[in-house]
């Protein structure tokens, strides 16, 4: 669809969700490409997760601590479907 087809009535979501979303899709890119580079230079997931894990848990910030574990068991259910 060309930019002057779209129109007010057809964009979704307010400029702020739209920019929140675009920011967290930018950032999972990112995670996305180092996986990417990862494999390609044949480094282990595991070992990846290891450091970012330990990092992550050992933060002052509970949030932060608490969002790696939800990614952890993220990770974990995916693997355990394949």
């Amino acid at each position: 669809m060309s930019q002057q087809m779209v129109t007010a009535s057809t964009r979704h979501g307010s400029e702020e969700v739209r920019a929140k979303t675009a920011g967290r899709l930018r950032s999972i890119e990112g995670h996305v490409r180092g996986v990417q580079r990862m494999v390609e230079e044949g480094l282990l997931l595991e070992d990846h997760l290891k450091h970012c894990a330990t990092t992550a848990i050992r933060a002052a910030d509970p949030t932060d601590r608490e969002r790696t574990i939800r990614e952890l068991l993220e990770v974990f259910e995916t693997t355990a479907k394949l």
